[in-house]
């Protein structure tokens, strides 16, 4: 019955290449853990610091190119990827749960007092603000129709109804990624994949690159992104010498994974005109030799990463680009993405094409990068015309900042073990000008923040905007908050009335180079999610891709729980929150950060259909496994986007199951 019954569905489809992407790489980073055993990161060589030649090494016991052979195996294709009641109590009063909506308002007419789509016999986790569990919903127009038992909703099914049979399995509110950047899909299909798993070592990224150059005409670029040094064989990180002999007739540029370092060659320096004399840009550093002040080759962060222009990927690769990335997510059970760094016109204008043509399949959000205050005056000057571009499926909703860089040029009070502690990507006078400018527009402002200091100036540009123009609700939030801010500032963030959007499983990935950087008591609230909680502060959850291995919302939640880093360091274990808070968090409280609590965020009447089958009890799953539990069904505003090959989830038209 069921095989009959879904091929009449119709899905959201990718091509078999990108399906064969999804495959490998939802399943090499878990692979990848599994494989560790007792392997321990070398906490001298991650990327976010400055390493030196001569910096401490760990045997291993697994060997790296051992672990890539048995992704290889395990994936089997080439492409390997990557408490208790007072504290639940006080998470959901920030932010608040939308009131439920009286049913007469939403059931549709007699005539249609039918449901479009069904979900039966299952564990809905409705995260309402009782933290209902309930066995059946119904759907019409996307929306949620009638909540409660399975007899009391299969009373709505006829022969057309879409009917989901969960045979008792669990299913949680879309989750909702409140900070990543899709627009950077493209590399992920177009650029040389340079991240872990893939290559093991920078001899592998030079092969990888080697190919490239004899594949690509004289004095074109060769483009990859992905390095990631924390889990290389070497003690070091990479240089112009190392691409130079492989390369000398075509520039080379290689983004990290973070995307706050660049790795170029001799020839990309000469067109760039980058040499010993060449200035470090605000906000930015060129890397450079101790003795005669010659660039290396790496360029960190983005005003220096920019120093060097590139060739811009072409509108088509744009937009595959976020169609791609969209469709991952909605197969890891995201259904509503916010993307808060879309930069420059080319890639707003994908977006609006996008939106035009009724994509990408996840709903998305967008905030525009503003980098000075003559963004700001052309952003605003063209804000009116860019704004009819957006609707349904895409949405213009505000603006974003950076203050600082990576955490190896986080903006702080004391000195740290990076680049440096003392360069703010926008000194505090400009970024006051440009924050009173965007607020005046009505929109939201998402301000980058890693340092304590870049923390405190935010406020300060934050506080003199709202004294200047004063504005209730306007929910602007801070990105990150990595090193621990001070009670003071905290108390500012939630008189403010600001949101802290974060990413928690940085913990897991970067936890170890931040120990490093600034030491454990500077990170004992770093990523404060329980504190801010318990202080009434929104918080919001994403994954920040695709500056991180692992994007699944499943590590997020994880990550939220143990706190754990690599080496398995617990950072900051008071800032904990159990599973139903980050599942919280994760719907509800993202929704929250964009204005969309009222629309989506839980299941609750007159709501947006958005739902996730799980292949496992998020609630009574062991932590650990949490990070392997699958998205067996993906539902958008009542539409069916994704289904799992092994699920035992039955998909069937209302004729096929009242005959069953």
């Amino acid at each position: 019955m069921a095989s009959s019954s879904l091929e009449k569905i119709q899905l959201n489809s990718n091509t078999e290449r990108d399906d064969a992407i999804f495959s490998a790489r939802a399943l090499s980073w878990r692979t990848y853990i599994e494989l560790q055993g007792s392997l321990r990161l070398r906490r001298s060589h991650l990327v976010e610091g400055k390493v030196s030649g001569e910096a401490e090494s760990r045997d291993r016991n697994v060997s790296r190119r051992g672990f890539a052979k048995a992704v290889l195996v395990a994936v089997g294709a080439a492409v390997a990827g990557l408490a208790g009641l007072t504290q639940l109590r006080r998470l959901r009063e920030q932010p608040p749960a939308t009131t439920v909506v009286d049913t007469s308002a939403v059931t549709p007419p007699k005539s249609r007092d039918v449901a479009e789509l069904v979900l039966l016999n299952g564990k809905i986790i409705t995260v309402d603000s009782n933290d209902s569990i309930v066995e059946a919903v119904a759907v019409n127009a996307g929306k949620y129709v009638k909540i409660g038992t399975s007899e009391e909703i299969r009373g709505l099914v006829d022969k057309n109804t879409l009917v989901v049979d969960l045979k008792g399995q669990t299913v949680t509110p879309g989750l909702v990624d409140s900070h990543c950047h899709i627009g950077g899909g493209y590399a992920e299909k177009y650029y040389l994949d340079l991240r872990p798993g893939r290559v093991d070592s920078i001899s592998e990224i030079v092969e990888l690159v080697a190919k490239k150059v004899n594949e690509t005409p004289k004095g074109e670029w060769v483009l990859g992104f992905g390095w990631h040094p924390a889990y290389w064989k070497d003690r070091r990180h990479p240089n112009r010498f190392d691409l130079d002999p492989i390369s000398p007739e075509n520039p080379v540029f290689l983004t990290d994974m973070s995307g706050w370092y660049g790795w170029t060659n001799s020839y990309a320096l000469r067109l760039a005109g980058i040499d010993e004399n060449t200035p470090n840009p605000p906000g930015g550093v060129i890397d450079r030799d101790k003795t005669t002040n010659a660039p290396t080759g790496l360029l960190v962060n983005h005003s220096a990463m920019w120093l060097v222009k590139r060739p811009s990927p072409s509108k088509k690769q744009l937009e595959e680009g976020i169609k791609y990335a969209s469709d991952m997510f909605s197969k890891e059970g995201v259904t509503g993405i916010i993307d808060n760094w879309v930069r420059g016109k080319d890639l707003l204008t994908a977006y609006q094409s996008l939106n035009s043509q009724g994509e990408p399949s996840t709903p998305t959000d967008v905030y525009y990068l503003v980098n000075s205050v003559a963004d700001a005056e052309a952003a605003l000057k063209a804000l009116s015309s860019i704004r009819q571009g957006f609707g349904d499926r895409v949405k213009l909703k505000g603006w974003k900042l950076q203050v600082d860089g990576g955490a190896a040029t986080a903006f702080t009070y004391e000195p740290h073990k990076g680049y440096a502690h003392s360069i703010p990507s926008l000194n505090p006078e400009t970024l006051k000008t440009i924050v009173s400018m965007l607020h005046k527009s009505g929109l939201q402002i998402c301000v980058h923040v890693i340092g304590d200091k870049a923390l405190d100036v935010t406020l300060d540009a934050f506080e003199a905007a709202l004294n200047e123009n004063p504005r209730s609700d306007h929910r602007h939030r801070l990105e990150h908050v990595v090193v621990s801010p001070s009670n003071a500032a905290l108390k500012r963030v939630k008189r403010l009335g600001l949101v802290i959007s974060t990413q928690t499983q940085f913990l897991y990935f970067s936890g170890d180079t931040w120990l490093r950087l600034f030491g454990k008591e500077r990170l004992q609230m770093g990523i404060p999610v329980k504190t801010a909680v318990d202080m009434g502060i929104p918080v919001a959850l994403g994954s920040d891709y695709p500056c991180s291995p692992d994007t699944s919302p499943q590590m997020t939640l994880w990550s939220a729980i143990t706190r754990q880093s690599f080496n398995g360091e617990i950072i900051g274990p008071q800032e904990s929150v159990d599973i139903k808070q980050a599942l919280r968090l994760h719907t509800i409280g993202s929704a929250y950060a964009a204005h969309e609590e009222d629309i989506k965020g839980s299941v609750e009447l007159g709501k947006q259909a958005d739902l996730v089958v799980w292949s496992d009890d998020i609630y009574s799953i062991p932590t650990d496994k949490i990070r392997d539990m699958k998205a067996e069904l993906t539902i958008i505003k009542g539409q069916v986007v994704h289904k799992s090959s092994d699920t035992e989830v039955m998909v069937a038209t209302g004729s096929e199951y009242l005959s069953s």
